[in-house]
């Protein structure tokens, strides 16, 4: 794999920004207590959204492998938030 290529820059931005947004939220949710239902729909985005990446690298570099986790984990990801909006629903 050739590191100094435009594409590959691109994925491993994707993927430190990934983890930059992972790392955020876990501090935040050590720092300051969330309710369950907001921690599920925090943690249900950023598996979507890594998911969403994992795609379109994926696609990129033409591994249906990366590609089909990312499907599935962006679908685990929107059945995480649906769950923290049901628990919200369901806190009142």
């Amino acid at each position: 794999m050739d590191l100094s290529s435009p594409g590959t820059r691109q994925i491993i931005a994707f993927s430190f920004s990934a983890f930059d947004v992972q790392y955020t939220a876990s501090r935040f949710t050590k720092e300051k207590q969330m309710k369950d239902s907001t921690n599920d729909r925090v943690k249900g985005k950023l598996h979507e959204t890594k998911g969403k990446i994992k795609e379109k690298v994926g696609r990129l570099t033409d591994n249906p492998g990366l590609q089909a986790d990312g499907q599935d984990e962006k679908f685990a990801g929107k059945i995480q938030k649906t769950i923290g909006k049901v628990e919200k629903v369901l806190e009142k």
